[in-house]
């Protein structure tokens, strides 16, 4: 949460909206393609929508509340 802090600072998006939405993005950039390299080399469609359904409810849970501390 440390990393997501350090880009929303860093791009300059304040408030909620800013927050969610630099969330989401990461989210797109880094969760979701590791964890579609995990399912490709044999995992379980199962798990793998509740592996990045889980990391994207905590990082917009995080966003908003950087976003809106900021």
């Amino acid at each position: 949460f440390y990393a997501l802090a350090w880009v929303i600072g860093a791009t300059g998006k304040s408030g909620l909206n800013g927050g969610l939405a630099m969330a989401a993005f990461l989210w797109v950039g880094f969760a979701v393609p590791i964890k579609l390299g995990e399912f490709l080399w044999g995992g379980k469609m199962s798990l793998f929508w509740i592996g990045i359904g889980n990391m994207l409810v905590a990082l917009l849970a995080a966003g908003a509340i950087i976003g809106g501390w900021k």
